[in-house]
């Protein structure tokens, strides 16, 4: 008690998606997650690109929510 912690998660899509496979070569939410693993990317910027990156016709849209952490989403990751 007493201690707050800050919380990030990250999915690969909403709770009502689908997240897809690409046959063979992983995930497509983590290899667009991997390509966009930027140095001086925010988190909020690799999430947005990681988005970006997805196939529109896959309908998977990635999620992050966070608690105690609204300070470190705008900061560069790496």
């Amino acid at each position: 008690r007493g201690i707050k912690c800050a919380l990030i998660n990250i999915s690969a899509s909403r709770f009502n998606e689908v997240s897809w496979e690409a046959k063979g070569k992983g995930g497509f939410f983590t290899n667009a997650l991997l390509e966009s693993i930027i140095p001086g990317y925010s988190l909020k910027k690799i999430i947005y690109d990681t988005q970006r990156r997805l196939p529109a016709s896959l309908n998977q849209h990635p999620v992050m929510e966070y608690h105690n952490a609204r300070a470190l989403i705008g900061q560069p990751f790496v």
